[in-house]
């Protein structure tokens, strides 16, 4: 199960990496399961997501408080709009 795990994990970076500049994809939700994936598969890659400078933050809020940040929901909206 670990290798289906990881490449879980791997495609979710990859579409969330890509949700940085395609608004319609979601980044954060994207992130948090490859977080998630990765726990299951490689403490290396979920220690890396974990301690990120950029997506570390969300991923620790989700883990302690099981939601999204509201500053990612509303960049999220705004982007979604933007688009539109």
């Amino acid at each position: 199960m670990r290798p289906l795990w990881f490449g879980l994990g791997i495609a979710s970076v990859g579409a969330g990496l890509a949700g940085i500049v395609l608004p319609l994809l979601p980044t954060t939700p994207l992130m948090i399961l490859a977080a998630a994936c990765f726990a299951k598969s490689s403490p290396r890659l979920h220690d890396w997501l974990w301690h990120h400078p950029v997506f570390g933050p969300a991923i620790q809020d989700w883990r302690r408080h099981r939601s999204i940040p509201k500053g990612a929901k509303i960049a999220a909206v705004l982007a979604m709009a933007a688009a539109f």
